[in-house]
């Protein structure tokens, strides 16, 4: 039986699929990753399909330069698998977040959230960064400012009982700079009777 070619085994269905598995764990690797050490998503994520792509062709009889083409070619497709994954996470979660946020109860801000960050957000668009950020400038708030904020944002009544906490998740579980920026907003805005107090009592 001839041996196949090096691009029909590329194409073939079911040697696609490895690629495909390998991106699905890249992207639960990297999202773990981000979670838990706050390093940059996109870097960690190429990293990672790199990885898998040396792995998957580390066995391949083909010629050293068709390896090289295979491994480039697979580990670009792991990464983008990867991140198309994550993007569809990213969408369903923001659904899921604008209705947990409708509810009287507000349940997505209790303290059971504490501490948590949001598992899927965008890899590309600085978000992780911004959003520790963000963290950090709520960690430093007083409770009147956090409040405010809240007011400004929509929120529901049992989120304004615990106006810190609540805001910081808020903080926490947002998924792109876009909305980094509209807490950001918030805060200065909320933030403003307090600074022009300061420079009138000053």
């Amino acid at each position: 039986m001839p041996e196949k070619k090096a691009h029909e085994e590329f194409l073939n269905p079911k040697s696609m699929l490895t690629p495909g598995i390998a991106g699905s764990l890249t992207m639960f690797i990297t999202n773990t990753l981000v979670n838990q050490f706050g390093v940059p998503p996109n870097y960690t994520g190429l990293i990672i399909s790199i990885l898998f792509g040396l792995v998957v062709f580390a066995a391949t009889s083909t010629v050293l330069w068709q390896r090289f083409v295979l491994f480039v070619l697979n580990s670009l497709f792991i990464f983008s698998f990867a991140l198309g994954a994550n993007q569809v996470g990213v969408t369903a979660s923001k659904r899921t977040d604008a209705i947990a946020q409708a509810s009287p109860q507000a349940e997505w801000s209790l303290d059971a959230n504490k501490g948590k960050q949001a598992y899927f957000a965008n890899w590309l668009d600085g978000t992780v960064p911004e959003r520790k950020q963000l963290i950090s400038t709520v960690q430093e708030l007083d409770t009147d400012v956090a409040k405010r904020t809240l007011e400004a944002l929509g929120a529901q009544s049992a989120e304004l009982s615990s106006p810190r906490t609540a805001l910081e998740t808020r903080a926490a579980f947002s998924r792109s700079t876009e909305q980094v920026e509209k807490i950001s907003t918030a805060i200065r805005n909320a933030d403003k009777p307090a600074v022009e107090s300061r420079i009138h009592e000053g």
